[in-house]
C-alpha cells in the first residue's frame, strides 16, 4: 500500500519510567511483555483497537508496545498505526532498516515532523523509543507492520479526522486478519459524534466503524491519576511544553489494565486503560527543551 511502512519485528518491552504499576511478566510464548490486566478480552485476530492518549507522555507508547508484545507472544500478526504524517514514510522505513546508530537516528529526526516548531507531543522521546523498539527487533521475524495515519497541511479538524480514518481503514483492509493497534490523540479515537466544543464533530473512530462494519472495533480512553504531559494549548508554538493534568473521572490507579466499560465518558469509547501517574515526554529532536521551566497549569 502507498503509505504503509512494512517491517517484521518483535516489539521489545518498554517500561514507562516512573510508572509504579508496571510489572514484568514472561508470557506463554516466550516473549517478555509487561503485564496488562484484562488484555485477553481485547486482543484477537481481525480486531482494531483505538488507543486514545494524551500526547507527550512516557506512559501510552509503552502501553501500546506491551499490547503488541502480548499479541505477538500469542501468535497474532499485528499492524501498529501511528499519528505521524505519511510524508515521513521513507525516513521511517530507512530508520527501521538501519543499525539505529547516531547517523541513522539523526537522519530520521531531520524530518519536518520531528523538527517542527510546533511540538505537540507526538514527536516525543517515548514515541521514538517505540519506533526504535521496532528497529532493534527486526531480526526476530515476527509479523508487525507500521502504518502512518496523518498528513501535513490538514488544518480543519473534520478533514484531518477523515484522512486519519481513511489511512487506518486502508491499513486494516490490507491485513484483514491482523490485530490493528492505533495510537492517536483521545479525541480522534472516539467512536461517537461530538466533542466538548462541537456537538457535530465526527471523530476518526466513528468513520472507521462505519467503513468497516464487519470488523470488531474497540475504542479506549486513557485513565490516569494526574501528572504531566508535553502538548500544546493554542496555535502558538510557545504554548507547547509540559503541563500538569488533573486525574481523569475513570480510576487510573492500581495495576496497568485495559477495561471494557461502555459508560466511559458518555459512551464515546468502549472502555479505558490505566497508566497511573503521567510523566511528560519531551521532544525527541530537541532534548534541551526538557530542561525548561517546571510544568505549567
Amino acid at each position: 500500500m502507498r503509505h504503509l511502512v512494512w517491517t517484521f519485528a518483535f516489539l521489545a518491552t518498554i517500561v514507562a519510567s516512573g510508572s509504579a504499576s508496571a510489572e514484568q511478566a514472561a508470557t506463554a510464548g516466550g516473549l517478555s511483555c509487561s503485564a496488562i490486566d484484562g488484555v485477553g478480552q481485547v486482543i484477537a485476530p481481525a480486531t482494531i483497537l483505538l488507543i486514545g492518549e494524551m500526547h507527550g507522555t512516557e506512559q501510552s507508547p509503552p502501553f501500546v508496545n506491551d499490547l503488541v508484545c502480548t499479541a505477538l507472544d500469542r501468535g497474532l500478526p499485528v499492524t501498529v498505526s501511528l499519528e505521524i504524517p505519511v510524508e515521513e514514510a521513507d525516513r521511517l522505513a530507512a530508520y527501521l532498516d538501519s543499525d539505529g546508530g547516531q547517523e541513522a537516528r539523526a537522519a530520521l529526526l531531520t524530518g519536518p515532523f520531528w523538527t517542527s516548531e510546533y511540538q505537540d507531543g507526538r514527536q516525543s522521546a517515548a514515541m521514538l523509543q517505540l519506533i526504535d523498539s521496532l528497529r532493534r527487533d527486526q531480526a526476530a521475524g515476527l509479523p508487525v507492520k507500521v502504518a502512518l495515519l496523518d498528513k501535513v497541511g490538514l488544518r480543519k479538524q473534520r478533514e484531518r479526522d477523515a484522512f486519519l480514518a481513511s489511512q487506518l481503514v486502508e491499513a486494516a483492509k490490507a491485513s484483514p486478519r491482523d490485530l490493528v493497534v492505533a495510537l492517536t490523540g483521545n479525541l480522534h479515537s472516539r467512536i461517537r459524534k461530538g466533542s466538548p466544543w462541537d456537538a457535530d464533530f465526527r471523530p476518526m473512530g466513528m468513520d472507521v466503524e462505519e467503513q468497516l462494519p464487519d470488523r470488531r472495533i474497540l475504542a479506549f480512553d486513557v485513565a490516569f491519576t494526574g501528572g504531566t504531559a508535553w502538548n500544546c494549548r493554542g496555535d502558538d508554538p510557545a504554548g507547547c511544553h509540559a503541563y500538569e493534568l488533573k486525574p481523569t473521572p475513570m480510576d487510573g490507579s492500581g495495576k496497568r489494565r485495559i477495561a471494557l466499560d461502555d459508560s466511559t465518558e458518555g459512551q464515546h469509547y468502549d472502555g479505558y486503560y490505566t497508566v497511573g501517574s503521567l510523566t511528560a515526554s519531551p521532544p525527541a529532536a530537541q532534548p534541551s527543551r526538557a530542561e525548561e521551566d517546571a510544568p505549567k497549569r
